[in-house]
């Protein structure tokens, strides 16, 4: 039995009570979505969004369930679910294309709403306005939340399989020396046995014995050879013990031949025995010479491995303090061991260290993170191939560790970027482009410096760090010309970086909530940009930092802020709307930190702002 058009409008007002969006909306706002919206039914399986495509849609999840995922790139990507009362697609306030491709898990019944009918419906039923903005935020929390756990899992996973590749070698040597081992072991005792039954005297038992430790001492130590040599030699014995009626005397002088032996040193012998007795008696040397190689196989095999897992241990600081002295040379060793799956692929390594190189204070698995960054980067950059070098030397209070190599260089249009997340100049599914992020961010948190040099052929990355623990370097730090040009107190200055540090992560998501809710606070605002607001994001995101950075040189910054202050007012920007840009990035920014950005870091960065605001004020 087919519902009426009544009975069915009535069934999407009763199902849009039940979304949170909706909820506490009359009935009459309910169905005045319903008009401006389209209900369709579709089956499994349907995309409704596809990744980094533009959306101009709402849509309303009234049953079902949708999966969202990265596929671009190849490699399994970040998963996102939206069931019955969710909503997806494009927000109100929201100017970025959708990150995933979803697609319905179950047959779904949803509704539609155009984005050309957000503005109308937005008037009529102002109390979504918040509710889409926390959407928004919560969208842009997940998604930057996800690329960054699923870009530690893939440089995890990177680092585990070299790890694994470098394990599995000496393993299966071990293993192989093993399987050989027992066979010449086999062997061995087969020998005795016969050589047990031959009426041998005394004297001709001692001459045996010492006959063979001298072999196995010689063999020990003997050099390689190439393979022209070795053949020759095989030759040569091959015709020895022929002449001697030695039994299978190609196997026998191929087994001499490669531990060194030749026919100099087997004449003693020779002159004593010949035939059957001749035969037992060097084969018992070559099984025996065979077991000892193959038991420094296995010794070498497990040492190698032995080597990684103290290099893993040494590399994450597994059960050490997190902050302490750090060998930055021994931490530059490990983190090439765990490259090494890398770098024998045709890489060379040029070292130079400089001697008695001070230790620093660090969280050394973070520095580690460093130096794998830059040396995998290196490495890209140069197609696999070339010379990698490491330098380390003293700079005043501070030590530099600067890698370079031999690549084709950063261009003139990508340096400006470097170091901002989420870019990258790799192919899709290659990089995600926070590795230097991550880079800078940790370098900054141990109050170092990260610096560039690029040209054809030579791009040189410099990280310096104080030798100085982080309690010293607090207590020498210039607060005071802080305190006077900004009246920030030594802890309200932490508290700012600290915060920075933790918005960094999320470096694409504050621009955009900071312009959403500038724009719900004041509508006019909009007009007054000349550029796209993700442009336009960017360049926000860039001065904060800039602005945080020049914290204990503010005063230097004051000339730069009054310029842009007389290009906001050519922009028709006016003095009360700075406050109103102010509680709109404070907003933005208790969005992302949630519960790190208390009373205390709130006081601090309005201080900050207030100050901010005045300089760019002074245009007088």
């Amino acid at each position: 039995m087919t519902s009426s058009p009544s009975q069915q409008i009535a069934a999407v007002v009763a199902a849009l009570r039940r979304a949170p969006i909706f909820s506490g909306l009359s009935d009459e706002e309910l169905h005045y979505i319903t008009t401006r919206s389209e209900e369709v039914r579709l089956p499994a399986g349907t995309v409704l969004l596809y990744e980094d495509h533009p959306v101009d849609t709402l849509f309303v999840l009234l049953e079902g369930e949708v999966r969202g995922r990265r596929e671009n790139g190849g490699a399994d990507g970040s998963g996102y679910m939206w069931r019955t009362g969710q909503v997806l697609g494009t927000l109100a306030f929201s100017q970025m294309n959708f990150a995933v491709t979803a697609r319905l898990t179950a047959p779904s019944w949803i509704l539609r709403i155009s984005k050309a009918h957000f503005e109308e419906l937005l008037q009529r039923m102002p109390t979504l306005v918040p509710r889409l903005i926390d959407t928004v935020a919560d969208r842009i929390r997940e998604f930057s939340r996800g690329d960054q756990y699923r870009d530690k899992l893939s440089a995890l996973g990177k680092l585990s399989a070299g790890l694994a590749h470098e394990l599995n070698n000496p393993a299966s040597a071990a293993h192989r020396a093993a399987e050989g081992l027992r066979d010449s072991i086999r062997e061995l005792r087969g020998v005795n046995r016969t050589l047990a039954d031959e009426l041998l005297s005394r004297e001709e038992r001692d001459l045996i014995t010492v006959f063979e430790d001298n072999l196995l001492n010689r063999a020990a130590f003997v050099p390689s050879m190439d393979p022209l040599e070795q053949t020759d030699l095989e030759q040569e014995l091959e015709a020895w013990l022929s002449g001697r009626g030695v039994l299978n005397p190609l196997g026998l002088a191929e087994g001499l031949a490669e531990a060194g032996i030749d026919c100099a040193a087997l004449d003693g012998l020779g002159e004593r025995f010949c035939g059957e007795v001749l035969s037992r008696l060097l084969l018992r040397v070559v099984s025996s010479i065979a077991a000892e190689r193959l038991t420094r196989e296995i010794e070498a095999s497990m040492e190698r491995i032995s080597e990684l897992i103290r290099a893993v241990k040494e590399y994450s600081y597994m059960d050490r303090a997190l902050e302490q002295e750090v060998d930055v040379h021994c931490g530059i060793e490990n983190t090439l061991t765990m490259l090494k799956f890398r770098l024998k692929r045709g890489v060379e390594v040029r070292r130079e260290f400089a001697p008695n190189l001070p230790r620093v204070f660090a969280h050394g698995s973070e520095l580690n993170q460093v130096w794998t960054n830059l040396i995998e980067n290196a490495i890209d950059a140069m197609g696999g191939t070339g010379e990698l070098k490491i330098r380390t030397f003293r700079e005043l209070d501070s030590i530099v560790v600067e890698i370079i190599d031999d690549g084709p260089g950063i261009s003139d249009d990508v340096k400006p970027h470097i170091f901002e997340p989420f870019f990258t100049t790799k192919r899709v599914g290659e990089g995600t482009g926070i590795g230097l992020d991550i880079v800078y961010r940790i370098v900054n948190g141990h109050c170092g410096q990260v610096s560039f040099d690029s040209r054809p052929g030579r791009t040189s990355f410099q990280v310096r760090l104080s030798i100085k623990p982080a309690r010293l370097r607090a207590s020498v730090a210039p607060i005071c010309s802080v305190n006077a040009a900004l009246s920030l107190t030594a802890k309200q200055e932490l508290l700012i970086r600290q915060s920075l540090e933790s918005l960094a992560e999320f470096s694409d998501s504050v621009p955009l909530l900071f312009y959403d809710r500038l724009f719900e606070l004041d509508p006019g605002a909009r007009q007054l940009f000349r550029i796209p607001i993700e442009q336009q994001a960017q360049k926000f995101m860039k001065m904060l930092t800039t602005i945080v950075e020049m914290l204990d040189r503010f005063d230097e910054l004051r000339p730069q802020l009054k310029d842009l202050g007389r290009r906001h007012v050519s922009y028709g920007v006016y003095p009360a709307q700075y406050r109103t840009l102010k509680e709109a990035l404070l907003w933005a920014i208790a969005q992302v930190l949630e519960e790190e950005f208390d009373s205390e870091t709130r006081a601090a960065w309005d201080k900050l702002l207030t100050t901010v605001s005045e300089a760019m004020l002074s245009v007088g």
